[in-house]
């Protein structure tokens, strides 16, 4: 797939996947960034390396903060499901430079993502299951998807459990709430 802009309800991209552009107004990411930056943020360590990426996570059963509330109620409408479906959210914090590598949210049925800050291409990628004839290779489907401030992305079924995500190297500072449901 070539890389483009998605809009809402545009049938483009892995089967589960939506993007919207300005899901939250300008006022509403200003104020949801200046929460962000009174929460104590940890640098993420994975398989022994420290990151450039802060983060803080939370789950239903710690409990979420208050101010995160309203937007839990508008996120799981805009994206189907019940608010108290949700178990998992992670405010990340990007410094310029930080990106992520390939991955799966693999433990999770559905996985919204909201940008604040700075733009960056959201990347995604699915190997098939047989091979190329003419190359005896298994080629790699991708799409990237421009993800702009105050956008919100969805992924569920299929690109969630056959599809791999990544951002690219932010160019500036860069803030990303992560809201998932996890399987029971």
């Amino acid at each position: 797939m070539s890389q483009g802009r998605l809009f809402q309800d545009t049938p483009v991209g892995p089967v589960g996947f939506r993007y919207q552009n300005d899901f939250i107004t300008s006022e509403e990411e200003q104020k949801l960034l200046k929460e962000f930056q009174k929460i104590p943020l940890k640098t993420w360590i994975h398989k022994g390396y420290e990151s450039k990426k802060k983060i803080r996570s939370y789950t239903k059963e710690t409990g979420f903060p208050e101010f995160l509330k309203p937007l839990f109620k508008r996120t799981a409408h805009f994206a189907g499901i019940l608010p108290s479906s949700i178990h998992h959210a992670l405010i990340t914090e990007y410094s310029p430079g930080t990106s992520i590598g390939w991955h799966r949210d693999g433990e999770a049925e559905v996985v919204i993502g909201i940008s604040f800050g700075s733009a960056v291409p959201f990347r995604l990628r699915k190997l098939p299951e047989k091979f190329d004839a003419k190359s005896n290779k298994r080629k790699w489907e991708h799409m990237t998807v421009l993800a702009e401030p105050r956008s919100i992305y969805i992924m569920s079924g299929e690109s969630v459990s056959r599809w791999q995500h990544s951002i690219s190297s932010v160019p500036d500072w860069r803030y990303s709430l992560t809201i998932r449901t996890m399987e029971k």
